[in-house]
């Protein structure tokens, strides 16, 4: 079988959607089955590379908003007629991919929508306006996928309930939960949590919370200044977020890390923080979440979302709710107070990941519907 991935997402992967994608191409890889993706490149001509045996398309991208998707499927339109014999089904990952017109069959999966991130993200930057402009552009991307859709599903039962409201939804969609690799992502039992070490994996955008992540570590930092808040990920907020840290006088105790495409560096982090939290205000089935959960980190995380789809509070995590930098100080704070409470978290999480979230089962979920379809 031969599918291609159709995406907004980088190529290596920066961000959850990404690494679903590859993960998910590298599973069907090694099931034997043929894999190409077509996703944003630079300001130059259409440019081919090959990589763990995945053929990737990096087409144009002008970043002219909100119509840089329209602008990005202008290119990819030629492109999906050369290759066009070559595949059986073409599989969107959405928001922010073009909208493709071919015969052949097309699978859908929303990640999230971009009116609803939009709703849930306070408007306090540039970049926040940016993502209102370009909401109603999106929105009709999205209707224009779904009518062209041979085949629905997405990441949570939360975003189900949102693509109900879109005319034009179909009767059956399927909920297709994110995955992690359990065996690249895995504990060291042996290895004590012993150091106060926060850690949060995220694009540093408008709705990750990343501000209040912030507040709450400057509000830990003045009553136990040996705790380290240690945020990995790039992004459009990187430079504020620099100046916020520099203003609230604790830059020795808060550093940004930048994006870390190692592994191994990033398999560490999660093994040696005290904790893992995600302070997003929306969010569909984060990837990093499940990255730290299978590594057993103990995990604070913000209840939007499919994130209490998974995460029930006192057994194999911690859920509070978004905007409440002074509660999240608080629970930090009090983790001292009971070590075998969070190691009990950790290991909870682990079998969590084990059971429902691990690429074998995830991917041979996306494997029995593509044959569904072609059959």
């Amino acid at each position: 079988m031969q599918i291609c991935m159709v995406t907004s997402a980088h190529f290596p992967p920066i961000e959850g959607m990404g690494k679903h994608i590859w993960n998910l191409s590298q599973f069907l890889i090694d099931h034997g089955h043929d894999v190409q993706i077509i996703t944003r490149g630079g300001m130059g001509k259409t440019r081919f590379y090959s990589k763990n045996g995945i053929s990737i398309w990096r087409v144009p991208f002008l970043p002219v908003y909100p119509f840089h998707v329209h602008l990005q499927g202008i290119f990819v339109a030629p492109l999906v007629e050369k290759i066009l014999t070559e595949v059986d089904i073409f599989h969107i990952h959405s928001p922010l991919s073009p909208v493709l017109s071919t015969e052949r069959l097309i699978m859908l999966t929303f990640h999230s929508t971009v009116p609803e991130d939009v709703s849930l993200t306070p408007m306090n930057s540039f970049y926040s306006l940016l993502m209102k402009l370009q909401s109603p552009v999106s929105y009709r991307l999205e209707c224009e996928h779904l009518k062209n859709a041979s085949k629905v599903n997405v990441i949570s039962p939360r975003t189900v309930e949102i693509i109900r409201r879109y005319p034009g939804c179909p009767k059956n969609i399927d909920v297709i939960w994110n995955g992690v690799n359990t065996c690249n992502y895995s504990p060291d039992w042996e290895l004590p949590r012993d150091k106060k070490i926060v850690l949060t994996v995220s694009r540093l955008a408008p709705g990750k919370g990343i501000e209040d992540l912030i507040h709450a570590a400057t509000l830990v930092i003045q009553q136990d200044p040996s705790f380290h808040f240690l945020i990995a990920g790039d992004g459009v907020l990187k430079n504020s977020l620099h100046r916020k840290i520099h203003e609230s006088n604790f830059g020795k105790n808060i550093t940004l890390l930048g994006h870390i495409s190692d592994q191994a560096s990033l398999l560490r982090l999660y093994r040696e923080a005290l904790l893992f939290v995600l302070p997003s205000y929306h969010e569909g089935i984060p990837t990093v979440l499940l990255e730290a959960m299978s590594c057993g980190c103990p995990v604070v995380s913000t209840k939007v979302g499919g994130i209490p789809q998974f995460v029930e509070h006192g057994k194999n995590g911690i859920l509070i709710s978004p905007n409440q930098p002074k509660r999240l100080a608080e629970i930090i704070l009090s983790s001292l107070d009971n070590p075998v409470f969070l190691n009990n978290l950790g290991k909870q999480a682990r079998q969590t990941v084990e059971e429902r979230f691990s690429w074998e089962i995830i991917g041979q979920r996306y494997l029995d519907q593509y044959i569904n379809m072609i059959n």
